[in-house]
């Protein structure tokens, strides 16, 4: 069976370290891309299994 998962959703969390470990621990995922929006200060973070990665370079 081929993987049908999403290409990406977007998860308002309160800590963006806590959540980056979980998601590597527990789904193999791995950061693709991180940044602070500048207008909102707040912690943006793109995580992949990466079996499709559209990501930003």
């Amino acid at each position: 069976m081929s993987d049908l998962g999403f290409t990406h959703i977007a998860l308002a969390v309160t800590d963006v370290d806590a959540s980056i470990s979980f998601y590597a621990k527990y789904a193999q995922m791995t950061v693709v891309h991180r940044r602070t929006d500048q207008t909102t200060q707040v912690d943006v973070a793109w995580i992949s299994d990466l079996t499709f990665c559209d990501c930003p370079n």
